[in-house]
C-alpha cells in the first residue's frame, strides 16, 4: 500500500468516525427535543384542565366539577373495578358527592374534602405558573406503567375583602400549589379505560411565604 492509499484510508476512517459521532449527537438531540415536546404538551393539558375545573368551581357547575374531581372519579373507578355498576348505582355516587359538595363549609384545614369550594370563588383573579411533574405516591410507577402526577402553581388575587377566603385572616394574595392526577392513575388498575385522558383536581396547598392578608 503506497502512501497515498494509506492517507486516503486513514481519512476514510476519520470521516466515518465523525459521521457516527454526528449521528449519535443528532439522535441524542432529537430524543431530548421529543421528550421536551411531550412534556410541554402535558403541561398545556394540565393548565387546560385546571382552568376548566377552576372556572366550574367559581360558578358552582357541579356537573363539570364532578368529572374533574379526583376523589369523586375514584369512587366511580372503584365501583367499576369491583363490579359492573348499574346506572342507578352511578347516579347514587353522583348524588352523594353532590350532597357532600353542597354541605361543605369554609375551613382553614386544606386537607378537608371540598375545601377548594371556598378558595376558587367568583371574582377571584388567577394566573397559572409552573407545572412540576412528580411521582404518584399513592399508586407508584411499575416496570410496565409510569404513574406521574402534576403540581400546578396558581397565583390568586381576591379583590373583595368580604368575599375572600378566611384562612385565619382574609386573604388578598396567595400562590396555591394544586395537585392534579391523571384519570388513568386514580386507582392502581382500572377495568374501564377513560375515553379521553384528563387531569383531575386532587388536593391543594399554599406555597410557603406567599400568603398576604387584607389589612384591618
Amino acid at each position: 500500500m503506497d502512501d497515498g492509499t494509506l492517507v486516503l484510508s486513514r481519512y476514510s476512517i476519520l470521516m466515518s468516525r465523525k459521521i457516527k459521532i454526528s449521528a449519535i449527537i443528532t439522535l441524542s438531540l432529537l430524543s431530548v427535543l421529543t421528550v421536551y415536546i411531550l412534556l410541554m404538551r402535558e403541561h398545556r393539558a394540565v393548565r387546560r384542565d385546571a382552568d376548566i375545573f377552576i372556572r366550574a368551581m367559581m360558578i358552582r357547575d357541579f356537573n363539570i366539577i364532578y368529572n374533574y374531581h379526583a376523589p369523586s372519579q375514584k369512587r366511580v373507578q372503584v365501583a367499576m373495578k369491583v363490579s359492573s355498576p348499574s346506572e342507578a348505582h352511578l347516579k347514587e355516587i353522583y348524588g352523594e358527592q353532590k350532597t357532600s359538595f353542597e354541605d361543605a363549609q369554609p375551613t382553614v384545614n386544606l386537607k378537608e374534602l371540598w375545601v377548594e369550594k371556598y378558595l376558587f370563588i367568583d371574582g377571584m383573579k388567577y394566573r397559572f405558573g409552573d407545572v412540576k411533574m412528580i411521582e404518584n405516591i399513592e399508586n407508584p410507577s411499575s416496570p410496565i406503567r409510569e404513574r406521574i402526577d402534576a403540581v400546578l402553581s396558581v397565583e390568586a388575587e381576591y379583590t373583595n375583602k368580604e368575599k375572600s377566603p378566611d384562612l385565619n385572616g382574609y386573604v388578598r394574595n396567595v400562590t396555591y400549589l394544586v395537585k392534579f392526577v391523571s384519570i388513568e392513575n386514580i386507582i392502581r388498575t382500572s377495568i374501564v379505560k377513560p375515553k379521553t385522558k384528563r387531569w383531575l383536581f386532587h388536593s391543594i396547598d399554599i406555597k410557603e411565604g406567599s400568603l398576604v392578608y387584607w389589612e384591618n
